[in-house]
C-alpha cells in the first residue's frame, strides 16, 4: 500500500515538475492558455492529461441538452461531421486545461496526425499565449464559427 501512494506522488511530482502553462484572461477573447516558464519547441504542453474517450453523437441526440450546455460543446469540441460531434465520455465538468487552447492561422502548436497532445512548434515565452490552429484537428472547424452545429 505504502509503495503504490509513494509511486501515486512520485507521478504527481514529475507532472508538476512538466507543468508549462494555466489558463488566463485572453486578448483573443475569452481565457487562454499561456506559458508560466519558457518552452522549448517539441514540448508536451499538458503532459499529465489524460487522453479522454470519445463517444459520438448525433445532433438529434444532443437536442434535449440544455442551451448552456449546447453552447459548450459547439465551443469546445471538435465536429465529426456537420451532424455528429465527438464527447468525452465524462461529460463536460471534467474538462482539462487544454480544452482552452486557443485558434491561431499561426499558431505556435500543433497536434500530430492521429496522435493525443499539443506540442510546440517553436520555443514558446514565459507570458506568451499557446495556440493551435484548429482545422488542424478539426476538419469543420472555420474561424468565423459560421458552421452548422448545436445551437444553430
Amino acid at each position: 500500500m505504502a509503495q503504490n501512494k509513494n509511486n501515486l506522488k512520485k507521478k504527481c511530482l514529475d507532472c508538476l515538475e512538466k507543468t508549462s502553462c494555466r489558463v488566463q484572461s485572453s486578448p483573443l477573447g475569452g481565457v487562454g492558455v499561456f506559458a508560466i516558464r519558457d518552452i522549448p519547441k517539441g514540448t508536451d504542453i499538458f503532459y499529465g492529461c489524460l487522453k479522454p474517450i470519445w463517444a459520438r453523437f448525433s445532433k438529434d441526440e444532443l437536442a434535449h441538452l440544455d442551451q448552456g450546455v449546447k453552447e459548450m460543446i459547439d465551443d469546445f469540441l471538435p465536429t465529426v461531421n456537420l451532424k455528429d460531434f465527438y464527447v468525452p465520455v465524462n461529460g463536460l465538468n471534467g474538462m482539462d486545461i487544454s480544452y482552452f487552447i486557443n485558434h491561431s492561422n499561426k499558431p505556435n502548436c500543433q497536434t500530430p496526425e492521429n496522435s493525443f497532445g499539443f506540442f510546440t512548434t517553436k520555443k514558446v515565452k514565459k507570458g506568451e499565449e499557446l495556440t493551435v490552429n484548429y482545422s488542424s484537428y478539426d476538419p469543420y472547424f472555420k474561424a468565423t464559427k459560421k458552421f452548422e452545429n448545436l445551437t444553430s
